[in-house]
């Protein structure tokens, strides 16, 4: 196993229910259960699951059509002992055990139960309905099993409705919904393991249930007992290790936290970024059956043990509507096969687990996995995915979280959030999780983005982060708006300040080579640039320089930061164009990364001073191969207030900071400025606008305004807003006196 300093090295490198439970409780959402491209309606009391080893069912349909399931009750249980099992009792194609249930929606369902050792068995069922559940038999391979101590045969199900799995809405795609209709809208933490250097997951849940937060990302990992098969024989499932998630998917239920089951992690099928290979049961070197760490995804060995993990897995956590989703994987992009370029073999295994997983699971949780954001949202991994689920440690996380369409997102027909996110070294004080957060709000409708670095959260007590932003979710409304389109909104400031961009797009072709630098927003073409900028070695993929067009008011410095390179190294030129003089161009030789761990935080700059008026400057990659643009800065070439907004028209919410502070030491002497914010679109009318504190999660003002349309243009309203003086960041959020609500279906969600 390797060292947890190796594992950090990554998340530093590459890598509440307030707000879906109570604050959105009695709002609106839309009917039933709403499931997106990749789900079906239930049928009977579970989904579908038809002659399949897992569940299969009869119902009688006009029973059940008056008994829709709208949520969920709490979790039944039933135990019993089963003697003559002669073969592995994990291995469901052999020894399958069910117990055939007699719901209340006049359903015949046979259910799955798992095995927990020596003779003992359990059933855990999740309700649909309310009424009188018997267990009749119990079945091995669907003959009578003849088992003693069946407790209890009958659960009588009664009490409050809860909100239920969760979903994709149907007719808002990049959207989560509950069964309920209540709108999920993710907020939290990764609390990937434990480590012994903070609290148990359990208790971290706990805290973060206080704050405000309601989701969270769980691996399956080795180095703290929680791998099922790691400690045993091929084949086998780890009994001690299922214990520990037994009591994270019971904290889980307690504090209504909705986390992502992570089942794959790269170290474990990776021999150069924290490799974990070497210490695989599964590696023949181990006695295991795999010669190499690419196997993993074609091997039919492995790809059968790995369904029974995934059996058993639905069988034992399957019931939990606490779990999210099932991802797949954790970046699959720094495993060996996927250094190999084997994208169609690891393509085919995702689509293989996920169909398994749609076959057998009888509450249709969501699939996912995840990748760094310089993987495509084309590439075949996402195929069989429900939602895309990016990781993203970029130098800059507002100019990264923050752009107009990041990673895509606006173009996506899923949902697309961000599952990691994390600063540029250490964040003691919480600065790049603040950063992120209220960048990425304003920017992703499916949720906010999480933060990676647990231990620091928990060691800086840094929980407050997410009680302001629970709080302005809950206040603002945010989640449940529909429509709403990414904007950076023109303030008008004395001050100038930094501007800061950064290539939206990872392994492409360059289709756009000249990019016009406003110093107000994202440029036009920017979300889909590449981020890397190739060398000879792939320059077909581009073809020219890339040309920035500047207007600046004052002589400003134009620089550019580099990332990783490629281990051929490369050689990065930037010139202002038509300048011949020695300080109009700068180069940066660079020597390759070695690949074997995540690229180094080093800070690698080249630059060129700009003289005032309109200029051009021209930046190109004339070596061996490509090199990471982590970001592009323009000195004093922006207002000092910037605006991230989203935009509807009798809706506005959004994130002002200043530009020159919002990075600066908590303990640093800020010197506040003030500005206007411009505001375009909103139908007339009269609305609030109110003020938030993003550190303290109070409401700075309230005030009323009118919205009239522009004097002389068709059809146009503005309204400039004034600021209160802002050293570091404030939020806002405008609402129409009285909303009209989108067209949509709606009705009253169950609490």
């Amino acid at each position: 196993m390797f060292g947890l300093s190796r594992i950090a090295a990554i998340r530093v490198g590459r890598t509440g229910a307030a707000i879906a439970a109570t604050a959105l409780t009695g709002l609106c959402g839309c009917g039933g259960a709403g499931f997106g491209a990749m789900q079906s309606s239930l049928g009977g009391d579970l989904a579908p699951g038809y002659n399949t080893p897992l569940t299969t069912q009869t119902s009688n349909r006009s029973v059940y059509n008056s008994l829709t399931p709208q949520g969920c009750y709490p979790v039944q249980k039933a135990t019993f002992t089963l003697k003559g099992i002669t073969g592995n009792p994990f291995d469901y194609t052999r020894e399958l055990v069910q117990v055939v249930i007699h719901t209340p929606a006049g359903t015949t369902t046979y259910y799955p139960a798992f095995y927990d050792g020596g003779d003992k068995w359990e059933v855990r069922y999740t309700p649909l309905h309310a009424g009188k559940y018997t267990i009749s038999s119990v079945r091995l391979n669907g003959n009578i099993a003849h088992e003693n101590n069946l407790r209890p045969n009958e659960w009588n199900v009664t009490g409050k409705e809860l909100p239920g799995f969760i979903r994709i809405d149907r007719a808002h795609p990049h959207k989560f919904q509950f069964d309920s209709g209540t709108i999920f809208y993710p907020l939290g933490q990764d609390q990937a393991w434990t480590d012994g250097k903070s609290d148990t997951i359990a208790t971290d849940f706990n805290k973060m249930h206080a704050a405000g937060e309601n989701w969270s990302r769980v691996w399956m990992t080795a180095w703290d007992g929680r791998n099922l098969m790691w400690a045993v024989k091929p084949g086998e499932i780890d009994l001690k290790a299922a214990a520990k998630w037994d009591d994270i998917v019971d904290a889980a239920a307690l504090n209504h936290i909705y986390f992502q089951m992570t089942l794959q992690y790269h170290g474990q099928y990776s021999s150069t970024v924290n490799p974990n290979w070497d210490q695989n049961p599964w590696n023949a070197k181990n006695g295991g059956f795999l010669q190499t760490p690419q196997q993993f995804f074609t091997n039919p060995r492995a790809i059968a043990l790995t369904k029974r993990i995934l059996y058993y897995t639905i069988a034992r956590w399957g019931y939990s509507p606490n779990i999210m989703a099932f991802e797949l994987f954790n970046e699959v992009q720094w495993t060996d096969a996927f250094k190999a370029q084997d994208y169609s073999d690891i393509a085919a295994w995702h689509e293989t687990m996920a169909n398994f997983i749609k076959k057998h699971d009888p509450y249709r949780h969501l699939i996912t996995t995840s990748s760094a954001a310089d993987v495509p949202i084309d590439n075949p991994i996402w195929n069989s995915v429900d939602y895309y689920q990016v990781h993203s440690y970029p130098s800059n996380l507002i100019a990264a979280l923050g752009a107009r369409s990041a990673f895509g997102a606006s173009t996506v027909k899923r949902p697309l959030f961000v599952g990691e996110y994390g600063a540029d070294g250490s964040d003691a004080k919480g600065i790049g999780l603040h950063n992120g957060l209220w960048a990425g709000m304003m920017r992703f409708t499916s949720g906010a983005p999480c933060y990676w670095d647990w231990n620091t959260v928990e060691a800086n007590n840094l929980y407050d982060q997410y009680a302001s932003a629970s709080a302005f979710l809950a206040q603002s409304g945010l989640p449940l708006q529909y429509g709403l389109s990414n904007e950076t909104l023109v303030v008008s400031t004395p001050d100038l300040s930094d501007y800061v961009v950064a290539p939206g797009a990872g392994w492409k072709n360059a289709s756009q080579s000249e990019f016009t630098l406003t110093g107000h927003g994202e440029p036009s073409g920017m979300s889909q640039m590449p981020s890397y900028l190739q060398g000879n070695a792939h320059r077909a993929m581009m073809p020219k320089p890339y040309t920035f067009k500047l207007d600046c008011k004052t002589p400003c410095k134009f620089i550019v930061e580099i990332g990783q390179v490629a281990a051929a190294g490369a050689n990065v030129e930037i010139r202002l164009v038509g300048n011949s003089s020695a300080n109009a161009s700068s180069s940066l030789s660079l020597s390759g990364d070695d690949g074997k761990s995540p690229p180094s935080t080093t800070s690698r700059e080249l630059s060129v001073t700009v003289p005032a008026g309109q200029q051009e400057v021209e930046l190109q990659n004339t070596g061996p191969d490509w090199a990471v643009i982590k970001a592009i800065r323009v000195t004093h070439y922006a207002p000092g207030l910037t605006a991230l907004a989203r935009c509807g028209d009798n809706y506005v919410a959004g994130w002002i900071y200043n530009a020159t502070n919002v990075d600066s030491p908590l303990s640093k002497s800020l010197t506040p400025i003030s500005g206007k914010v411009l505001i375009t679109g909103l139908k007339p009318g009269n609305y609030t606008v109110t003020w938030f504190d993003t550190w303290t999660g109070r409401v700075l003002s309230t005030e009323p305004v009118k919205v009239d349309k522009a004097s002389g243009k068709v059809n146009h309203t503005e309204l400039r807003v004034q600021t209160p003086a802002i050293a570091r960041d404030a939020a806002v959020y405008i609402r129409a006196a009285v909303i009209s609500h989108n067209k949509r279906t709606e009705r009253p969600a169950r609490h």
